[in-house]
């Protein structure tokens, strides 16, 4: 009878100890992923998940930008209307607003208000912060709040341009997002800096009245509504228009036609490329500024300005003057 030797008869569990110990380490390896796993999505929970882009605006004055302050203009998206008392506009329903103000500080001191950390301190979340390029010279950022204690989306530009910071602000109702927040946007790519309100504003377009002739309003209206009822009307000639007509004729017969008289005194001065005739004149209910540009080719530009007895007509006679010679000294 053969004895066995007790080294050599395996135990019970020899057969199934490396696969359970592999099978265990697998576990353990498996949790520790998950509580890794686990652990990141807790920290990205934690982080702004904002968008950045780089955003390049032209500096473009466009024909029909108007002047939102402090030597900034812009295209009004549709609905805007001037605000009475600031430097900006507003829609009607009191929704959304558009406005200017310039600052000593710079662009990039103004960015670190826009940290993400010090927003949610706040009750706002950070949707968007983008650089800007404006132009060659300027720069700045492009931020979008979310202001969940007021529940309104705001947007902020601010550029730095020739040591000066232009910040111009917007906000819209966050329910209002679908009907305002791409006109803000559109509008806010539109903005020019560099010039001060200039006289044109006086006026702003109203009505295409022909191919040759346009219509301006205090309020942008045809007919206006403004309390002086003053119209500028523009109109283009060309020779076969003046057809050789003397231009201080043509100037009093339009004032004729304007406050309904027949006799007017009509001046003209001498231009470098040029003649200009002008003439005012005043009824009971009307009072009337024509002018009349005309240059060497007997080209002309006819100015109209006219309105009710509340009309002041040096403001007129300010406005045209300013607008037809400057016309002459940029090549008219």
């Amino acid at each position: 009878m053969k004895t066995l030797q007790a080294s050599k008869i395996p135990p019970p569990h020899a057969h199934f100890c490396a696969p359970y110990q592999s099978t265990k380490l697998k576990l353990i390896m498996k949790l520790m992923l998950t509580g890794l796993l686990l652990m990141l999505l807790i920290a990205l929970s934690g982080c702004s998940g904002h968008v950045e882009k780089e955003i390049v605006i032209e500096p473009n004055k466009y024909r029909y930008s108007v002047h939102l302050g402090a030597g900034v203009w812009f295209l009004v998206p549709d609905g805007y209307k001037k605000a009475a008392s600031y430097d900006g506009y507003q829609t009607n329903n009191s929704e959304s607003s558009i406005s200017v103000k310039t600052s000593d500080k710079s662009s990039e001191e103004l960015k670190k208000a826009y940290d993400p950390k010090l927003l949610r301190k706040r009750d706002m979340e950070l949707i968007e912060l983008s650089e800007v390029k404006y132009g060659e010279k300027g720069a700045g950022f492009f931020a979008v709040v979310h202001d969940k204690k007021n529940k309104l989306l705001r947007y902020f530009l601010s550029i730095s341009k020739d040591g000066r910071t232009y910040n111009i602000t917007s906000f819209c109702a966050e329910g209002a997002k679908g009907t305002y927040d791409r006109l803000i946007r559109w509008s806010l790519k539109t903005v020019f800096i560099g010039e001060s309100k200039e006289k044109e504003e006086l006026f702003k377009f109203a009505k295409l009245i022909s191919s040759n002739e346009v219509a301006y309003s205090k309020d942008g209206k045809y007919p206006t509504e403004s309390a002086d009822n003053a119209l500028a009307e523009w109109k283009d000639m060309s020779a076969s228009d003046l057809d050789g007509a003397l231009g201080s004729t043509l100037v009093e017969i339009e004032l004729g036609k304007l406050v309904k008289k027949s006799r007017h005194m009509v001046e003209f001065t001498s231009l470098t490329n040029g003649m200009y005739y002008h003439g005012k004149a005043a009824s009971k209910n009307r009072k009337a500024y024509v002018a009349l540009l005309v240059n060497e080719k007997k080209e002309g530009i006819l100015v109209k300005c006219y309105g009710n007895e509340k009309s002041d007509l040096a403001e007129f006679e300010r406005y045209v003057e300013g607008q037809l010679l400057k016309t002459t000294v940029q090549g008219f």
